[in-house]
């Protein structure tokens, strides 16, 4: 399924963020810091010394993705 994973982020933000399904920071435990607990590797945290695995999103940016 060429370009899915591009949607990913958008239906993130539309069904979850704008419906008041989850916070901010709920998304990005979800998709970012339980993962990295659950299979024990660095990562998922904004501490000094850990990988810089972090993406910067503004939300008020209206963007088309063309896979």
């Amino acid at each position: 399924m060429p370009g899915f994973l591009q949607f990913v982020p958008q239906i993130m933000i539309t069904k979850l963020i704008n419906e008041k399904i989850l916070s901010w920071p709920e998304l990005v435990h979800k998709i970012s810091t339980a993962p990295a607990k659950i299979l024990d590797i660095p990562g998922g945290t904004f501490d000094e010394g850990e990988p810089a695995d972090f993406t910067v999103i503004d939300p008020e940016y209206d963007w088309i993705v063309n896979p």
